[in-house]
């Protein structure tokens, strides 16, 4: 109801306020960092909600909200809790910009859970990495070949009001060193960005991902995201100045635990 609403009210007893201007005040004074990540996904919501036009249609002529890719969708919202699991992804795809259709995620709840999970995971990160998944638990087992493109150096602050972080990157140079500071505003995320993550390319994949070192694997942070318009990766290339690729590539063993 919030992802179609056009205008949002916070009501309390007799009072009301409007909800962009609650979402303005809401970082003022208090501290909620346990729900960080979800309230978060909530605010972006209303305070986008004066701007949202009713639907769009896509090219196959279905009606969406268009509100995000669904690779930023997931990435907001997967620690939200459902009823069925599967709604963690099918209540998304009305919301998203993407087309179910191409994607394999059309709604149907008599899929099982491991396999809808499966189809997620290759659609997000492309048909040349491995998996396991699991029909009782929300977590997918990653295997997959890949770069190195940059490790998170500094956090400028808490995330914003959009919910953003502000971050420095230390990107590889053409020598393949951790040398050129790119400014990064990665999109917003359920999961925070913390200094020394790892931003990397996995082979088939259409955008990097976030990955954080573990004691003998990586947990994915944000499972795609959109890097610095100066580093390249244009038209899908990584062969940019400034995501070099000239470093040997990377057998990476990732957990992306919802």
């Amino acid at each position: 109801e919030v992802a179609a609403a056009q205008h949002v009210v916070i009501m309390c007893g007799s009072m009301k306020i409007d909800g962009y201007a609650f979402c303005l005040g809401l970082p003022l004074r208090l501290s909620y960092d346990a729900l960080s990540g979800r309230i978060r996904s909530i605010t972006y919501l209303i305070r986008g909600s004066i701007f949202r036009p009713k639907y769009i249609r896509n090219s196959s002529n279905r009606i969406s909200l268009g509100i995000r890719p669904l690779c930023e969708l997931i990435d907001m919202y997967h620690t939200h809790q459902a009823t069925k699991v599967h709604d963690k992804v099918f209540a998304l795809l009305g919301m998203s910009s993407d087309n179910p259709i191409t994607a394999g995620l059309l709604p149907d709840y008599n899929a099982s859970w491991d396999g809808l999970l499966g189809r997620l995971v290759r659609f997000l990160l492309g048909e040349q990495v491995s998996m396991r998944t699991f029909a009782q638990k929300e977590m997918a087992v990653i295997n997959g070949t890949g770069f190195v493109l940059g490790k998170v150096s500094s956090v400028i602050g808490n995330a914003n009001r959009d919910g953003r972080q502000e971050v420095i990157v230390a990107a590889k140079d053409t020598s393949g060193h951790l040398k050129l500071d790119k400014n990064w505003t990665p999109q917003a995320s359920a999961n925070l960005v913390q200094i020394g993550d790892l931003i990397c390319r996995l082979h088939g994949a259409s955008k990097p991902t976030v990955i954080r070192r573990r004691r003998d694997y990586f947990s994915i942070v944000m499972i795609t995201v959109t890097p610095p318009e100066d580093v390249g990766l244009e038209s899908g290339s990584i062969e940019q100045p400034g995501w070099p690729t000239i470093s040997f590539p990377h057998e990476f063993l990732l957990v992306w635990d919802w």
